[in-house]
């Protein structure tokens, strides 16, 4: 929560006269507003003697002081100029995009008001006139916009002219120029050439300046003079790739990026694609609005992979995989998250201090709080372990037009898929009756039940208990003594990461053939009891002519299955033996075929099921297909159609190569980084967001569904009510707040401090502007072009950046904390760039850029204390001195190098590093 600031006094008793004027005004009667006056001067209509009674006669009663309906009033100028959840009601100066007047005409949503009588023509045109001629008071004066200055539009103040006597050109320096006069400041003289390229290397790319470079600054400023050899490095240093490095590692903090989970076990997880992603998004200088709503709604645009990739901003959010945790409580933790991370990247507010209650000194309302929430509380992810949804990411071009191939035979292979089943359902008749004909024929035939033998296929191994197999291979007829092995694995689970499974502590052996009292009758589930851990069970099938069927089959643990010593099916399972847990679709021509089933049941209890039936269909579609057609709903008519087409032979083809295509693209996907990503729900499966009493999502309150903050700039009727249609309000030119957000970060970046000194809070308890016009104008300018490099340029071109920085004696008495920039930029470097500095100078440093993170040396032991088993492990080579940027972010115990100079554990967005000073760092720096 933010400090709480004593305010500035405001007079209120003119909005209390006029609220208590409105009380008194005589009713208007049903035929005639006896205040209405013909409209000839606009300067002449004011609020109380013609506005007011209009609006009391047609608007108060639901927007007034008892009831303010979407939390508008109507009964003040100032209530009207704030506007409810929709915005201000009126744009002073512009009738035509003001929402009382759009309401009131129907141009915008529904009519207002919504029943009962409306505004006359003649009544319009007063609000009209009213509002285009500045919307004034009584005494002519024009009413002012009470709102919070961050709250308020963009000014676009008009540079001011160069103080007399002076030469300065640049519109910032301008801009401090009165200031400065005002004080009584001396401006600093510009500081040596060698000093502002080193400050310029630094601040860029947080690197120093190479020798090379130098000579060539210092030649160029000879021949060319300063300015031009000033903006020609300027222009150079801000395309050099190592600058989009050094700016990424801010938004890193912003973005609370690292390569683990968080929370008690903290373990790894692929997030390094997309700090690439940001990397080359700040090189090719990506403009502000596409930067802002790709990271937050990429998955929505038509932005292909990219887009998608880009949405792992918001996966960045830790997850837990604690046992025994409740998924949705830290499902819903990673929204309340994702709220406050975008309020505080893009807004600079306190949003979090509304989730439990109405925000203690900002005009957010709990309510509004969750309205925000719903925005991201259609999302797939829900903390499960596996961080799902995932996007396989290619490392390179060449990777990226492989897994462009293989989705491309995908899509072909589904086109092929849906062609063939329009055939198949127009044959769906002739199906119906060849399997209705061969049922018939499976009953009057049923399979021969031949003799259990434990031989067949399969093959078991002994394992030693490093988990190493040895050429030790025993038949499965053979007993395999266990008291030498602690456990057996079979080939149905063979492939698995861990193949073993364990076995009873006493010596066991594979039991002798089962007696052939013990039946195996279909469609029952069996017990297996005795000390034995798998079973080998066969039966012999004659088939008169060819038959198409399918096997039903269950068990505890895994199974495979053989038709005449050729595999079909086999997987491990991980729940009790269910009938129909697995199909297998078999096809047998005549004569006898032999069926071999391995049945695991690990400590040599459980049971297996199978069932053979003369087609491939469930107990749902068998029931629709004994059913005749006419006694068939449509549920069933649908859900057999459906089964009759698997039986189609060109279905069933291309059934064949569409999965051959998918596995071939999932293969090759398991050899790439695959990186959690956001994606929406859809339909059915979107959640309804409630209110969260006292902030516990155990306690719900009343439904919400997505919208903005009343006190904040409108959302367009028309937007989304989704994260797109909340990235475009963000990233809109109407937000005044976001632009001044991100100009004064880069000011604080560039000057060590902003122009707003506390940027974790741009409410009613943050510190205002020390210069709102110079901040509007750098807003404005940014709001224009969109571009972190100009941005940038147009800070550093400026004077009052290349000022020397030397502590005067005028300056220790009249601006010691440097306020008004009459002396250049002391900045305290960052961890980052300390030891990049060090690595750079000393010639170890690796320029190669991107990939997954590095581990260069760190004290042994330190992941010690962190729970989990992960280990340090030393990179080699170059990844020994990469930049600081690629070193292995855990975010229970980051790189120390870089703690101890104030780098955070980004376990949640951090706007401020702030700084410390402790014995540590030096030891660092030895």
């Amino acid at each position: 929560m933010a400090r709480r600031r004593l305010g500035s006094s405001t007079s209120v008793g003119l909005a209390c006269s006029l609220i208590a004027g409105f009380a008194a005004l005589p009713a208007a009667s049903q035929d005639a507003n006896p205040h209405l006056r013909t409209v000839q001067d606009r300067a002449d209509i004011t609020f109380a003697h013609d506005v007011a009674p209009i609006l009391d006669r047609y608007c108060v009663r639901c927007h007034g002081p008892s009831r303010q309906r979407k939390s508008l009033r109507l009964d003040s100028p100032h209530a009207i100029v704030r506007g409810g959840r929709g915005g201000p009601a009126i744009t002073a100066g512009d009738s035509g995009h003001s929402l009382l007047v759009r309401r009131i005409e129907g141009t915008l949503g529904k009519r207002m008001p919504p029943e009962g009588p409306r505004p006359s023509d003649a009544e319009l045109r007063v609000l009209r006139a009213w509002i285009d001629g500045g919307a004034r008071y009584a005494d002519g004066q024009a009413v002012v916009d009470t709102r919070h200055w961050a709250f308020r539009p963009l000014r676009d103040p008009a540079v001011p002219d160069a103080p007399d006597g002076t030469r300065t050109r640049h519109p910032i320096d301008r801009f401090l120029a009165g200031a400065q006069r005002g004080r009584g400041l001396e401006v600093a003289p510009r500081a040596d050439a060698d000093t502002l390229l080193r400050r310029l290397s630094l601040d860029l790319r947080g690197l120093p300046a190479r020798e090379d470079e130098r000579t060539e600054f210092l030649a160029a400023v000879e021949r060319d003079g300063f300015e031009a050899a000033w903006e020609a490095l300027v222009d150079r240093l801000l395309e050099d790739p190592a600058t989009a490095e050094h700016r990424a590692a801010q938004w890193l903090d912003l973005a609370r990026y690292a390569d683990t989970k968080g929370y008690e076990a903290d373990r790894r997880r692929t997030m390094w694609p997309w700090r690439d992603w940001v990397i080359r998004a700040f090189e090719a200088d990506m403009p502000f609005d596409r930067f802002t709503e790709l990271q937050l709604a990429g998955d929505l645009m038509d932005a292909g992979r990219e887009g998608r990739l880009a949405t792992a901003f918001h996966r960045n959010t830790m997850t837990n995989d604690e046992g025994g945790t409740d998924d949705e409580e830290f499902r819903v933790a990673a929204v309340h998250d994702r709220v406050a991370t975008t309020f505080s990247v893009w807004f600079g507010l306190t949003m979090d201090c509304a989730r439990c209650h109405d925000h203690k000194y900002d005009p957010i309302s709990q309510r509004e709080y969750y309205e925000l929430f719903a925005f991201f509380d259609q999302t797939q992810d829900r903390d499960r372990n596996d961080d799902a949804p995932l996007l396989t990411v290619p490392r390179d071009d060449g990777e990226s037009r492989v897994l462009d191939r293989l989705e491309a035979e995908i899509a072909e292979a589904e086109d092929a898929l849906r062609e063939a089943s329009k055939a198949a359902d127009a044959r769906a008749d002739e199906t119906e009756v060849a399997i209705k004909a061969a049922a018939r024929a499976f009953a009057a035939s049923p399979p021969e039940i031949g003799a259990w033998e434990l031989s067949g296929p399969a093959e078991l191994w002994r394992f030693a208990t490093s988990r190493e197999g040895d050429a030790d291979k025993r038949p499965a007829r053979q007993a395999l003594p266990l008291a030498e092995a602690r456990a057996i694995a079979t080939e149905v689970v063979s492939g698995r990461s861990v193949s073993q499974l364990r076995a009873s502590a006493r010596s066991a052996s594979i039991g002798a053939p089962i007696a052939g009292a013990r039946s195996w009758t279909d469609g029952v589930v069996h017990r297996l009891d005795g000390p034995q851990s798998v079973w080998m069970l066969e039966r012999t099938i004659h088939v008169d002519g060819t038959l198409r069927a399918a096997v039903r089959l269950g068990s505890d643990d895994a199974f495979a299955l053989y038709v005449d010593d050729v595999r079909l099916a086999g997987r491990y399972v991980e729940r009790a033996a269910v009938l129909g847990d697995e199909r297998v679709p078999i096809e047998l021509t005549a004569g006898d075929h032999r069926l071999t089933l391995v049945v695991v049941n690990v400590g040599g209890i459980g049971g297996f099921a199978f069932d053979l039936a003369p087609h491939d269909f469930d107990a749902a579609e068998s029931a629709a297909l004994a059913k005749p057609r006419k006694a068939r709903n449509p549920g069933e008519v649908r859900l057999l159609a459906a089964a009759l087409r698997r039986q189609d032979d060109g279905v069933r083809a291309a059934s064949e190569r569409l999965q051959a295509a998918q596995a071939r693209l999932e293969t090759r996907r398991r050899e790439l980084p695959r990186v959690p990503v956001l994606a929406e729900l859809s339909g059915n499966a979107q959640r309804t967001t409630h209110v969260h009493r006292r902030g516990s999502f155990l306690d719900p309150g009343a439904v919400v569904t997505s919208s903005t903050p009343s006190c904040l700039h409108a959302m367009p009727a028309d937007a989304p009510r989704n994260r797109l249609g909340l990235a475009k309000w963000i990233s809109s030119s109407a937000n005044p707040l976001t632009p001044r957000v991100i100009a004064d970060r880069e000011w604080a970046r560039l000057f060590g401090r902003g122009l707003v000194r506390t940027p974790e809070d741009w409410g009613t308890q943050g510190e205002p502007p020390v210069l709102p016009e110079l901040l509007d104008w750098l807003a404005s300018e940014f709001s224009r072009h969109r571009s972190f490099r100009l941005l940038t340029k147009t800070i550093v071109l400026s004077a009052a950046y290349q000022r020397a920085s030397r502590l005067r004696a005028q300056d220790a008495e009249v601006d010691p904390e440097n306020d008004l920039w009459a002396r250049g930029p002391r900045v305290r470097l960052p961890a980052e760039t300390i030891r990049d500095s060090i690595l750079a100078v000393s010639g170890l440093l690796s320029r190669k850029r991107y990939g997954p993170p590095v581990m260069p040396v760190q004290p042994d032991g330190v992941w010690s204390i962190v729970y989990s088993a992960d280990r340090w492990v030393t990179s080699t080579g170059e990844d020994r001195h990469r930049r600081a940027l690629y070193t292995f972010w855990r975010r229970t115990s980051p790189y120390p190098a870089l703690t101890i100079f104030d780098a955070p554990s980004r376990e949640f967005c951090v706007l401020d590093r702030g700084a410390t000073n402790t014995p540590l760092q030096a030891l660092v720096l030895r």
